[in-house]
């Protein structure tokens, strides 16, 4: 409860046009990723982009992407919902999938630079405020869910967006071994926030 309350103190200091700006850039991404997928020149053109908007190097305005981009690729998810066998609906997750390629390559790339050090720090600490403003987007969801609407909470989105974000990460990367450790401690502070217990 009191994640979701300091969620919504921050939520509500968004600029009026917040969403709709989040919403713009993570179009602009999808574009991008579409027709360049893994061209390395665009997408630090876009990372540069998104700079421009305060991603990556103002706090609060990275913790707002995330949080924002983490609201729309969610209920565009919970959207695409369409009746599958047995009364089950089934979900078309293209959206989440490609918001976590722009997670990770924020997690890669958006850092200040300095030594090799420094940078593993940098990756670390990008990581690190990724899932955490993820997990604490999910837990006001959760209070969100239960509270004022009265549904059942549907978590098979942020599962896709956690399982997306742990396989990508921890792909083979000789650039990453250096700090795999990290990483792992991470995930694993992460998961233990984020327990069905809590």
């Amino acid at each position: 409860v009191k994640v979701a309350e300091a969620t919504e103190s921050f939520a509500q200091k968004d600029p009026p046009n917040a969403r709709q700006q989040v919403t713009q850039l993570l179009e602009n991404w999808i574009r991008v990723n579409n027709e360049a997928s893994g061209n390395e020149k665009i997408n630090g053109q876009f990372l540069q982009y998104l700079q421009g908007f305060g991603v990556g190097k103002v706090e609060e305005q990275t913790e707002r992407f995330v949080r924002l981009a983490c609201q729309i690729v969610v209920d565009a998810v919970l959207k695409s919902a369409t009746a599958g066998e047995n009364g089950k609906t089934i979900l078309n997750y293209a959206v989440a999938d490609v918001f976590c390629k722009l997670l990770v390559l924020m997690f890669k790339r958006l850092n200040s630079g300095g030594s090799p050090e420094q940078v593993k720090v940098q990756r670390l600490a990008m990581l690190n405020k990724i899932l955490g403003c993820t997990v604490r987007t999910m837990m006001f969801e959760v209070e969100k869910t239960k509270s004022t609407r009265g549904e059942t909470w549907d978590q098979r989105p942020w599962y896709r967006i956690f399982m997306n974000l742990i396989i990508d990460v921890n792909k083979p990367d000789p650039e990453l071994e250096p700090i795999r450790l990290g990483i792992l401690s991470v995930f694993a502070a992460t998961f233990h926030v984020s327990q069905p217990l809590v």
